[in-house]
């Protein structure tokens, strides 16, 4: 561990500059140390610094002087050296993740009722943003949960495992059981070290396992509108632009300050001005291409702020429930309760000639429908025929209808004459 934390220093090192130290000491080290600034209280006083970092009340070491005047990138070597000799000294063994965590604890209020001051830490918020769902399940595993193995369900969006083999291909991933009822047959020999993603598909909220000691629960909410909040042992992270009208968007619930990646403004930028399915289905692909793990744009950020989420559940239910009712072909693949927000209307047929028929006619009349989801390759190569023979059957005899808050009943009517039309 100790090898790997230099290398990654290193690295980093490489691109440091001595005005970012600070921050990079803070990183590496807290919370087993604790690393102070104590610059001039009043203005024009930028060049200088003074760092101290203690183990404590014992003071480790002290760097002080003026930028500028010290030869560019001396400050990072010394404090890379100061790195290197604590981590030889005592390990950090999940620095990363010990620090992420010390950022959910709120700031004390009773200790900030007694303090007077024009600057004060910002407020924080229970949920923390990113560029995406796949940028949120990226911090996770990378900051947060670090397992050796992750299981999926074999019935799943391709982001989550490209995100896994990408980014983490020391990630052992395996497959439990989703039936043709959507009905998840959880794993009963979970280990130490496991993580478990358990997803609401479509809006329909699925039981959580239960789980030994040692494994960790990823909790997708992707598909879920409205959430009741954080749930304590295990995390929870979903993608925005599921259920909602925005360019960009993601979060993980809990309080984290994560260092956010660098993005491609281009992707929010192609979904903004977008004349069709084939600019958003572009941007679609050049996210696939370069899954960063940034943060959520500010006018994404608003539109979800201002969002009626009440009403827009309440229209989601209506107009499911009028497909669920009058749909001519096939039958209902899920049946939401009352408190339940369906993302989609899922629909099965009895063959994949008849699901594709349907489709056809209904592009015809500019009602475009979509498959969740193509079977991915590592679930063919790596899971068992039982994972793989429902997911299959699955890709070919569903078809997702949208009930978007966009529509109102009337659309839903011409949905269903369209099908009317299909011959059976």
């Amino acid at each position: 561990m100790t090898d790997n934390l230099e290398k990654e220093n290193a690295t980093e090192v490489q691109y440091l500059s001595d005005d970012q130290v600070f921050v990079w000491l803070r990183r590496q080290l807290e919370p087993k140390y604790t690393v102070v600034s104590n610059p001039g209280p009043g203005y024009f006083e930028e060049s200088r610094y003074n760092y101290a970092v203690f183990d404590g009340d014992t003071l480790l070491a002290e760097f002080h002087g003026e930028f500028g005047i010290r030869p560019a990138g001396e400050l990072a070597q010394a404090a890379r050296a100061l790195v290197r000799q604590l981590h030889l000294k005592n390990p950090l063994t999940d620095n990363s993740q010990s620090y992420s965590r010390s950022l959910q604890q709120p700031t004390d209020e009773h200790v900030m009722k007694h303090v007077v001051a024009t600057r004060l830490p910002p407020r924080r918020n229970p949920r923390t943003w990113f560029g995406s769902g796949r940028a949120a399940f990226t911090f996770l595993l990378q900051a947060v949960v670090k397992p050796r193995r992750i299981w999926l369900p074999g019935f799943i969006c391709w982001s989550l495992p490209d995100v896994i083999r990408r980014r983490f291909p020391a990630i052992t991933i395996s497959f439990y059981h989703v039936d043709r009822s959507l009905k998840c047959h959880y794993p009963d020999h979970l280990q130490e070290g496991d993580a478990i993603v358990v997803a609401h598909f479509f809006g329909a909220i699925c039981a959580i396992p239960e789980v030994p000691s040692g494994v960790t629960i990823l909790e997708d909410l992707s598909h879920v509108l409205i959430s009741d909040g954080s749930v304590a042992g295990h995390f929870r992270f979903g993608s925005l632009r599921k259920v909602l009208r925005l360019a960009d968007g993601g979060f993980v619930d809990g309080c984290w300050n994560p260092s956010y990646e660098s993005g491609l403004p281009e992707i929010r930028w192609l979904r903004t001005a977008a004349r069709d399915w084939r600019d958003l289905r572009e941007a679609e692909n050049m996210l696939d291409r370069n899954p960063a793990m940034n943060d959520m744009s500010s006018q994404s950020l608003a539109a979800l702020l201002s969002s009626d989420l009440l009403t827009i559940a309440e229209i989601r239910r209506r107009n499911e429930a009028y497909l669920s009712d009058h749909f001519p072909i096939g039958e209902s693949l899920v049946s939401f309760s009352d408190q339940e927000v369906p993302l989609l209307h899922i629909r099965r047929f009895e063959s994949e000639i008849l699901r594709d028929r349907t489709r056809r006619k209904l592009a015809e009349q500019q009602i475009f429908c979509s498959i969740h989801w193509p079977v991915h390759p590592v679930v063919r190569s790596t899971a068992a025929h039982a994972v793989t023979a429902d997911a299959d059957w699955l890709e070919r005899h569903s078809l997702c209808i949208p009930i978007s808050e966009d529509y109102d009943l009337k659309t839903m009517q011409r949905i269903c004459e369209a099908a009317s039309e299909v011959d059976v």
